[in-house]
């Protein structure tokens, strides 16, 4: 197991990785090269951390019972592109050296396997839709190590996050926090996120600064629901 997994650490996996996002630009060239639109609606789904280091099995920070939350991130992703809203991915992109790795183990390493999405869940369709991130906030840490996703919710006129994926206590609440202090409405679809729990209750605790902070919960359906009626 450890070569396996080392090998999906080294440059013949980051080689790989490379040729997989070329293929993808050849099959689709003319989406690939497109552009984000805005949505009349003023939304836009937030896809935070689905990778393989977290989802799978034998990923650096695999996470327990994954299958239901990688339905429900599908369904709401898969909704959402139906109605022509843009979805973003926002995701662990570190150096191999990078200092967090002093606190947990190495994982979402640049063009290795740990880093790409779960082959389960659904894919990126434009290059613009993916946005690595090297701390908890999607939004990024501080002013000065911000990364693209105010940029690019700006430019799309967005007033109202979605947000999925993993893990509750970490990536998400800093995002849907960080997202309420810029102004915007934020939705996190509660069958779509899971905790890691490292203490018993962290996740709970998280739903519960989020939800006094001023973010609402809905479910998968309930995502589809709202995209479809357009409101």
């Amino acid at each position: 197991m450890n070569i396996v997994r080392n090998l999906r650490r080294s440059r013949l996996s980051m080689a790989w990785v490379g040729l997989q996002e070329v293929g993808r630009m050849v099959r689709n060239r003319q989406l690939y090269f497109s552009d984000l639109k805005p949505h009349p609606s003023g939304r836009a789904v937030v896809v935070i951390d689905m990778l393989n280091d977290f989802l799978r099995k034998d990923g650096s920070l695999s996470m327990k019972e994954v299958r239901s939350i990688i339905a429900a991130n599908n369904r709401v992703i898969d909704s959402a592109r139906r109605e022509g809203i843009p979805v973003i991915y926002v995701c662990e992109g570190h150096t191999y050296n990078d200092p967090e790795f002093e606190q947990f183990p190495r994982h979402g390493v640049r063009r290795t396997w740990g880093a790409q999405l779960h082959p389960k869940m659904s894919q990126p369709q434009r290059r613009k839709e993916w946005i690595f991130k090297t701390g908890f906030s999607g939004f990024g840490m501080n002013r000065n190590k911000e990364t693209r996703l105010n940029a690019v919710l700006t430019h799309l006129k967005v007033r109202e996050i979605v947000l999925v994926g993993v893990a509750t206590e970490f990536c998400d609440k800093f995002t849907a926090l960080a997202g309420i202090e810029k102004d915007y409405s934020v939705k996190v679809v509660s069958d779509a996120i899971k905790s890691i729990d490292i203490n018993e209750g962290d996740g709970a605790a998280a739903i519960d600064e989020m939800g006094q902070a001023g973010v609402q919960f809905i479910l998968s359906g309930e995502a589809e629901a709202l995209f479809a009626g357009g409101r």
